[in-house]
């Protein structure tokens, strides 16, 4: 899924990443008895792991004949079995829970110790927006993040009016920004998930931390304001937006599939109407307006240039 295009040049970086995501749970699993692959989820999950990447490595070079006439390797059908698809699934729960835990931690002591409400806000803004790129780097499946948007949702509606998760509550404001952002994930998740996962990672991440980062930085250093439909901007603000936008859409893209300079091209639109989004989206339609543009425009230039 989180690479879905095959490309020699990247070859390396997908086996390295495949050995770290695949081996590295192995390792940490069996750690305690002191030996590797002593039992037999262990042996099962090595195993799916040597599979896919001699499968990645086949793909990535598969000019080299020796590779080619390579029989295609298969995992011994009795060895897999729902207990290992079952702890796979928790292990994705459980690091998307710790993420998450972690992440509701360090608001809680920024509230505790009287930080600014905006900074707290966008800790978790930023934070759970993260979950995306954990949900992509571990192949966590459609119909769970999916689920979990829904969840998310609910969980925003309901606090919008009862106040269940007072960091999430917009400063100074009462909108519907918090929903527009968790039904935007679940929008993005539902359409290009299975087969894009990059263009999901992309309206997620620009509306995480392009938006966190304007807010930021214009409270920070905002000299040159200006107030559109009753939102404060400013100049420098929109920038960190832009700037923001363009870096995590050039190093997603090129991520997903080895950088080159027509990214760069892609991302420069994309940030700029993102920018413009956030600073002309009346009432927290930001939170809507801008991952869905981010995430089709990245779509529609890839497909075009």
């Amino acid at each position: 899924m989180i690479f879905s295009n095959p490309n020699p040049k990247s070859c390396g970086a997908r086996a390295a990443f495949w050995v770290w995501v695949l081996f590295m749970p192995v390792y940490l699993q069996c750690r305690r008895c002191g030996e590797i692959a002593k039992t037999s989820l262990a042996k099962v999950t090595l195993g799916r792991a040597l599979v896919k990447l001699v499968f990645i490595i086949k793909n990535c070079c598969c000019s080299i004949s020796v590779l080619e006439s390579m029989p295609q390797p298969t995992i011994p059908m009795p060895l897999i079995s729902n207990t290992s698809e079952t702890m796979t699934l928790i292990i994705q729960i459980g690091a998307v829970m710790v993420w998450l835990g972690l992440v509701f931690l360090t608001s809680k002591i920024l509230h505790r110790y009287n930080q600014d409400p905006e900074l707290v806000r966008k800790v978790v803004h930023i934070g759970t927006g993260n979950v995306l790129l954990i949900a992509w780097w571990l192949q966590i499946p459609t119909w769970l993040c999916i689920t979990a948007g829904l969840i998310f949702s609910a969980i925003a509606l309901i606090s919008h009016y009862t106040s269940i998760l007072p960091m999430l509550d917009d400063v100074g404001r009462k909108t519907y920004g918090v929903f527009y952002y968790a039904l935007s994930i679940t929008i993005l998740v539902a359409l290009l998930w299975e087969k894009t996962p990059q263009y999901a990672a992309i309206g997620v991440m620009v509306m995480s931390w392009g938006d966190g980062m304007a807010a930021l930085i214009g409270k920070r250093f905002g000299k040159h304001t200006f107030i559109y439909l009753g939102n404060k901007r400013s100049l420098e603000g929109s920038f960190a937006m832009f700037f923001t936008s363009f870096v995590m859409v050039s190093m997603i893209l090129g991520f997903a599939d080895g950088f080159s300079l027509m990214h760069l091209a892609i991302a420069f639109p994309v940030a700029a109407i993102a920018a413009l989004l956030e600073a002309f989206s009346p009432g927290g339609t930001d939170n809507l307006s801008v991952p869905l543009s981010s995430a089709s425009l990245s779509y529609l230039l890839q497909s075009f240039l």
